[in-house]
Formats: structure tokens, sequence, C-alpha cells
């Protein structure tokens, strides 16, 4: 059955890298009851967590079981050849999920109007919703660059000599393991209470959090560099991340009208993925080494402050295409 995660006929799908992250949002988005689409939502990064907690523990049982002269050597393979039982899996998705009756109903629309010579989603999307697109790109650079700098870059940090701490691999496993417990369930607790008291409110107040909260937390594992300070403080950043990146997946869909959703978020999540969270190894490799060892802390901080100028633009576009689209 044709859906959005293939080709429909005479429906140009604008497809990228990332997980194709914006067909899984808007799907849970318009499956969802009203009164549980947060939830629904918030399992698009609680099964990023899940993929992360299994690989933080593999992780962790390799440098546990072999010496590092055999991790450096052969073992580093083990979770790559782990990671190819995810294609049928991905294949049985791709060819037995159904498909939504809000783009059901847009893609024969569509169809039709492709055939009268109208435009494409993508076409569409670069030409009427460029403002829609870039606010969705200021909201998705937080979103992407908080789980790049501390779900994925953080374990690396924790164990570089030019960090100062001193941690080892096993040790950084360890929390990156803790760490990602914390994520499946502040994304799942997190899309639960949007459900009852509102997305708003946990979108700014986690925005706000990840500008105040990272850089104490830092200072505090710098001046004492010990394993249970890891942890608290790995937690309480994956708790941070959780709360905001558990309860976006309702919102940004939501802002791009049915026929351009899944080609808008894909393309606004992956910009931002592209220019900001995918640049984050090799820029706070230099900003640790040259500027503070607290890089990582300002690089979400900057994020943050894009994602609070964006949200009410960004709430403002989402209902007018709920009056547009009821």
């Amino acid at each position: 059955m044709p859906n959005r995660f293939s080709s429909v006929p005479g429906y140009e799908r604008f497809r990228t890298d990332g997980s194709e992250i914006g067909g899984a949002a808007s799907f849970l988005v318009e499956t969802a009851p009203a009164d549980r689409r947060a939830l629904y939502s918030s399992w698009l990064q609680a099964s990023m967590g899940i993929s992360d907690l299994l690989s933080a523990l593999v992780g962790f049982i390799i440098t546990s079981v072999f010496p590092e002269s055999a991790v450096q050597d052969w073992a580093w393979r083990i979770p790559f050849v782990l990671g190819l039982l995810i294609i049928p899996i991905g294949l049985y998705i791709r060819r037995r999920l159904p498909e939504t009756e809000a783009f059901t109903e847009q893609g024969g629309m569509a169809t039709a109007g492709r055939a009268a010579g109208q435009r494409g989603p993508l076409r569409t999307l670069l030409t009427e919703h460029r403002g829609t697109l870039g606010t969705a790109v200021l909201v998705s650079m937080l979103w992407t660059v908080c789980v790049y700098a501390f779900l994925i870059y953080l374990p690396t940090y924790y164990t570089q000599p030019v960090t100062g701490l001193g941690f080892t691999s096993r040790q950084a496993f360890l929390a990156s393991l803790v760490g990602n417990v914390v994520v499946l369930a502040g994304c799942l607790a997190a899309g639960r209470l949007a459900d009852r008291v509102g997305t708003r409110p946990l979108l700014v107040g986690r925005a706000a959090a990840m500008i105040v909260v990272p850089t104490p937390c830092l200072m505090w594992l710098h001046a004492q560099p010990w394993l249970p300070v890891l942890l608290i403080v790995h937690m309480v950043l994956c708790a941070t991340v959780s709360g905001f990146s558990g309860v976006i997946p309702s919102v940004l869909p939501r802002a791009f009208p049915v026929r351009v959703r899944s080609t808008g978020l894909s393309t606004s999540y992956n910009i931002a993925a592209v220019f900001f969270a995918g640049t984050t190894p090799i820029l706070m490799t230099w900003a640790i080494s040259d500027l503070t060892v607290y890089a990582p802390a300002i690089w979400v901080v900057i994020g943050s402050g894009c994602c609070l100028a964006a949200l009410p633009a960004l709430y403002r576009q989402v209902e007018r295409v709920a009056v547009e689209n009821p």
C-alpha cells in the first residue's frame, strides 16, 4: 500500500535522510486522537532513546568484556553488525503501514492537481511556505542541537583528555545508558503532561531551562569529576532534553498543511541537522580546545535562544493551519 514512506502515484514526495522524521512525525500527529496527540508523538523521540539505550548497552558490554586493544582492533565492529537487524523491521513497516485518512484525501487532491499542472509539494513549500519553513528551522535547531550535543556528543566529551575530566569509555557508556533511560521515560511523561496542560508552557519552559541548566551542570562536573556526579549531571541534562524533544514532534508538523507536512518537516529538520547539529562534533572539538570546556552548554544556549524567538510565530502558524484545515 502506498504511503508517505514510499511513493504515491502522481504525488511528488521529497525524501531526505534523518530517519524520514517528517513522515514519521506527520503519521503520528494525524493518527492520534486529539486528546493524546502529544503522547503519541512523544514516541518519536522516545524510540530514538530506545535505540540510543541499546547502543549504549552494547558499548558498555563491549568495553567491559574486551580489553581496550581488542576494542580498537576489531570489537568496535560488533555494534555495526547488530545494527543491520533494523533492516527487516524497516522493510516490514514500509510494506504494511497504512496511510492516514487526512493524507489519503490530500494525496488524491494532489494527484488531480498534478495532472492539471499544479505544483508539487516541494515547490509549493518553497514558494508558498518559506516563512513557516524558516520558523521551523529555528525551532528544529534546538531540537537537533540539544540531542546531538547532550545525548550523542557528551559521552565522548567525558573521555576527551582536553576536558580534563578523565572518565573511561566504560564510565561514559554507563552515563549514556542511564541517561537514555531518563530520555525514554521523560519523553513519554512530557507527552502525557502536554496533553493535559498544553504544549506551549512545556516547550517554553524546557527551552528556557536549557539556557539556565547546562552550564552549572558542567561546572559542577568539572569541579568534582566523580562517577556519581557524572551520572547525576548526565541524567539532569537528559531530562531537560526529553521535556522538549518529547513534545515538539506534536507541534512542528501541525505548522504545515497536510499536503506539504511531511516535506516541510523533513526539510526544516534536516536543514537544522546538517548545518547546526551535524557540525557539533567538529565544532565542539575546536571550541573546547581553543575557547572553553563549556562549549557544549553554550552551543545549546544559542539553539535555545533561536527557538524561543521563533516559538510565537510557530504557534500562530499552527493556529492558522488548524482554522484552514479543521
